[in-house]
């Protein structure tokens, strides 16, 4: 990092005496960053090898859930019928029973379609999207009518939200 640099980021605000947050915001903005994105990642310090999976989902937010995202109890509380393109984080949650190589029914309350064969019964940090409403027979013969989700991305242990 030049002293120019240096010099320009302190003009901008940056506090040049943090110094993560001034090498994150001069290698995020050498790399192409708007300084406004670079200064936000720098004063979170965001270390940078996780931002290509931040930005990853944030697209996938803007893109597909229109900035809008419900957690997993309110899931659960919707009808099965209102869920229809709407976003969900399922935060942990564990799979009663597999009805295909890629679709289980996940605590008896909600039908996931996973993107490919899924070899855990435990589900962490999943992105949904609600494709509307399932209809079984419970083993006491009752129908039963529970959301239907499609996984949008699997989002990791390591990061925050």
């Amino acid at each position: 990092m030049t002293l120019e640099t240096i010099a320009n980021l302190k003009r901008r605000g940056v506090n040049i005496q943090d110094a993560d947050e001034t090498l994150i915001i001069a290698s995020l903005m050498k790399r192409g960053y708007s300084f406004e994105r670079a200064r936000y990642y720098g004063e979170h310090h965001t270390p940078v090898v996780s931002i290509k999976s931040f930005d990853k989902i944030e697209r996938t937010l803007a893109s597909v859930c229109h900035r809008k995202v419900y957690n997993e109890l309110q899931l659960l509380y919707a009808s099965p019928y209102a869920t229809t393109g709407r976003c969900y984080i399922i935060s942990f949650a564990e799979v009663s029973q597999w009805l295909g190589p890629n679709i289980a029914l996940v605590g008896g309350k909600v039908l996931v379609e996973f993107r490919t064969s899924a070899s855990s019964n435990i589900i962490r940090n999943l992105l949904v999207q609600g494709q509307g409403a399932y209809t079984y027979t419970s083993v006491t013969g009752a129908l039963t009518t529970v959301p239907r989700v499609r996984m949008m991305d699997q989002l990791s242990d390591t990061m925050t939200y």
